[in-house]
């Protein structure tokens, strides 16, 4: 199934100058990325690179939207890239998650 999703991503990015190969890595990639950045941010760990990694995340596929010319897409992604900065620049905030002590300074 997995297989037959980064086929059709790669179909897509026929006519952007990505090669091919790098297409399908990063579809395969994807999900797995996913998976472990909303795992850490549920639990609360490692927040601030979680959030990192998620806003580059973020970035990679708004550029791949922008090479498709995926305009609707391409809005609806730049709200979650404000979303993840806005959560980046307010992390030192965050006392209730797991490393919420590690982030905020001691007074």
């Amino acid at each position: 199934m997995r297989g037959e999703r980064s086929t059709t991503l790669v179909q897509g990015f026929v006519q952007t100058p990505l090669p091919s190969p790098l297409v399908r890595a990063f579809a395969l990639l994807v999900p797995f990325l996913e998976a472990v950045l909303g795992l850490l941010l549920t639990l609360g760990l490692l927040t601030r690179a979680a959030l990192f990694g998620g806003g580059l995340l973020m970035v990679v596929l708004v550029f791949g939207t922008a090479l498709r010319g995926q305009w609707e897409t391409l809005g609806l992604q730049m709200g979650y890239v404000f979303l993840y900065a806005v959560l980046l620049v307010t992390v030192r905030f965050n006392a209730l998650a797991l490393d919420g002590g590690w982030n905020v300074r001691k007074r």
